[in-house]
């Protein structure tokens, strides 16, 4: 059966008038359908199955058709703080028809599905490839290009009476970035600070740990924000999205025994006795 959405339309009343199960058939409907969990509880009008699509543009070229036939396994990871995103092509070169990619290739993808959209997943600058068989494919790694170049170069400079927003300011438009910091954090001064022999990459990370905050690059912007806070950098609160196990996902679990942990210790040096001091607790 299929059925297409009404703006308004909540999932477990949908599948309870058309199912009679509720509480079944809400599982049921998105494991049937892979994407659907992404629209939240409330859906738009117009959905009726969700079909996962990509684009893939290198050098300048989309070369989407090309490849499409050939797709094994499209992977990017979104990776927090300043470790670079990744992406992982791998292609079946069956017939070694494909031309591989020249190295430092600019690769531009995006991913979603057919009914709705497609989404910009980043920016990569090809870095590795790799070929091996039988069977015959290709697999081709790249880099966020953004975490490269200029931003990991070693600088020496004072920062004195600047706010947070002001620093991440100065770092963004000398790498044309555009900065977005979160608002709670904008305001927060600095009266100095010394950035001596450090990266911008490693200065922003160390401020952002003071404040229990992310520094990171996604495309062309340079984001300050707080960790785990669930609003965007402009302080609106970012939707929940509900994960379910189906056929179009893979998943995994490791529970752990840790042994429990009856003190901790701290060693200090005393510079009037000279010796290596230790303080317990607990």
């Amino acid at each position: 059966m299929i059925y297409s959405t009404k703006d308004g339309d909540v999932l477990d009343q949908v599948c309870a008038k058309h199912y009679g199960d509720a509480a079944y058939s809400v599982e049921d409907a998105l494991a049937a359908n892979p994407g659907l969990a992404a629209y939240g509880p409330v859906l738009i009008s117009g959905i009726d199955r969700m079909t996962p699509d990509f684009k893939v543009i290198a050098a300048g070229i989309n070369i989407t058709s090309q490849i499409g036939n050939r797709l094994l396994s499209l992977v990017v990871k979104d990776e927090a703080g300043f470790k670079s995103d990744t992406l992982e092509v791998t292609l079946d070169d069956r017939d070694n028809a494909i031309a591989l990619p020249l190295l430092g290739a600019l690769l531009i993808v995006f991913m979603g599905y057919k009914e709705t959209s497609l989404m910009m997943m980043g920016m990569f600058t090809a870095d590795e490839v790799a070929a091996k068989g039988p069977p015959d494919r290709v697999t081709i790694r790249g880099k966020a290009m953004n975490l490269s170049g200029s931003i990991k170069e070693q600088k020496t400079r004072n920062w004195d009476d600047k706010t947070i927003e002001d620093i991440v300011g100065t770092i963004a438009g000398e790498h044309d970035l555009e900065p977005k910091v979160a608002e709670a954090l904008k305001p927060f001064l600095y009266t100095h600070l010394d950035q001596t022999d450090e990266s911008d990459i490693n200065f922003l990370t160390r401020i952002a740990k003071d404040h229990d905050a992310i520094a990171t690059v996604k495309g062309k912007a340079l984001l300050f924000i707080g960790k785990g806070v669930g609003k965007t950098a402009s302080g609106i609160p970012t939707i929940p999205r509900p994960i379910t196990k189906s056929g179009e996902l893979r998943w995994s679990m490791t529970l752990a025994s840790r042994g429990n942990l009856k003190a901790v210790g701290a060693h200090w040096h005393n510079e009037e006795t000279g010796q290596k001091e230790t303080v317990t607790a607990g």
